[in-house]
């Protein structure tokens, strides 16, 4: 194949590709596993320190020269980007009210390997959320691949609870060395301080925060850190309008050093230094507006969830409490959720359908188009359209109230894209 074809084959697939993004980037985005960035965390994904390294320990004297040692090893120092990263975490830390945060992880999985290869030993009993019951499918896997073992915890299909009975049956045969919370199903909290109170002072406890991390910074949701959890970690591209990164915090400042070690000595190597950045950028966004922004999302997923009832829509919540989270799972009894989850793609409205239980659910969540400024007029809009698809209505009309929330929904909110001269307190004590 000569050179004219291999450009042009090259061409066509970067430029379909470039064309799906761009398409994408219209969409209104109902999953609950995404956010949109902004622009001013955004910039750092592409300007040139993408391609760089940043290997110093997190904690050192930033120093003046322009390189610096590790071990053996002379490198390039980036005092400003080191700056800025200090400043990210400085801020997570004060938020979290934890003693140490670490930032340089590149995803939750990865967090999750960290925590568990860190603090507990081959052979070692670890529980887990089943993933029927909302855990994440891999946390069983990598208990089980790394020589520790692994068992499965329910929650209560009535009070979407952990299931403390299971629990109690479960400890009169061992006590696990760590409980891994990976809460996925963000319904309503669970009762952290109550599995505390079980389970004593000696099992570590990890609470996996990536969909609820934005709410727990605003406010809105517990946190498991003043709950008796010993960590929480989490992903940092959900109800955190961040990058796909991670963050580790630690109540003790002790088990964060020891952590930090851990991690220094081959848990992880490049830290992914633009997420990193973009990742700081928005712990400093969320330290502003992640009150009134976390407020919003669940004003939003409680107005979204009171329509969709209102149109015949069931809504998966405890009777006795009103959505708690970002996230809302929805069915119809006329209509199955693979096909209502269809036929949202269709008009360009994102979400996925999964099954929970005996039961397919569309699963939405309300974080992404909060920060692009929806109200109770767009969470009603989001009801009509799927009463409509589930009623087989006209297409036009569907397609008309699709492209007029497209135009309503353009722009980020909730960041420092709108300020000049905008400079956080945590920048200056750096």
């Amino acid at each position: 194949m000569n050179n004219f074809y291999k450009e042009n084959i090259l061409n066509s697939f970067v430029h379909k590709a470039l064309m799906e993004g761009a398409i994408e980037s219209q969409s209104i985005n109902l999953t609950a596993n995404e956010n949109r960035m902004s622009k001013t965390a955004s910039v750092f994904l592409s300007t040139g320190v993408e391609a760089r390294y940043e290997l110093s320990d997190p904690d050192a004297p930033i120093p003046q020269e322009k390189f610096e040692f590790k071990g053996d090893l002379m490198y390039e120092n980036l005092p400003e980007t080191r700056k800025l990263i200090r400043a990210g975490m400085a801020s997570l830390q004060q938020q979290l009210g934890a003693a140490y945060v670490d930032g340089r992880v590149l995803s939750g999985v990865h967090a999750m390997e960290c925590t568990i290869l860190a603090l507990t030993d081959p052979g070692n009993l670890v529980w887990s959320l089943s993933p029927d019951g909302g855990g994440h499918f891999a946390t069983g896997f990598i208990v089980e691949r790394s020589g520790r073992r692994s068992k499965l915890l329910n929650i209560n299909s009535e009070t979407l609870d952990l299931d403390f009975e299971q629990i109690k049956n479960l400890l009169k045969i061992e006590k696990p060395k760590m409980v891994f919370i990976d809460q996925s199903f963000c319904v309503h909290p669970f009762s952290l301080g109550h599995l505390r109170d079980i389970l004593g002072e000696k099992t570590i406890l990890v609470y996996d925060a990536s969909h609820v991390l934005g709410l727990i910074l605003g406010g809105v949701w517990p946190n498991p850190l003043s709950m008796g959890f010993d960590i929480a970690q989490a992903n940092t591209h959900k109800t955190f309008p961040g990058p796909q990164k991670a963050i580790i915090a630690t109540k003790d400042a002790s088990l964060g050093l020891n952590l930090k070690a851990m991690l220094s000595k081959g848990l992880l190597s490049s830290q992914h230094t633009h997420h990193t950045l973009a990742l700081a950028v928005t712990a400093l966004e969320i330290q502003k507006y992640g009150a009134s922004y976390s407020s919003k999302i669940i004003e939003n997923s409680q107005s979204l969830s009171a329509w969709l009832v209102y149109y015949g829509f069931q809504v998966l919540r405890n009777a006795d409490q009103d959505i708690a989270g970002h996230m809302i799972f929805v069915r119809s009894e006329t209509t199955d959720a693979y096909e209502i989850c269809k036929g949202l793609l269709n008009l360009g409205i994102r979400t996925n359908a999964r099954k929970m239980g005996n039961q397919v659910w569309l699963r939405l969540g309300t974080q992404e188009v909060t920060r692009l400024g929806a109200t109770a007029v767009e969470m009603q809009l989001i009801a009509r359209i799927l009463f409509h698809i589930c009623s087989h209505e006209a297409s036009d009309q569907l397609v008309e109230m699709s492209h007029y929330l497209k135009k309503r929904l353009s722009s980020v909110h909730f960041s420092f894209d709108d300020l000049e001269n905008y400079e956080p307190s945590f920048v200056a004590a750096v």
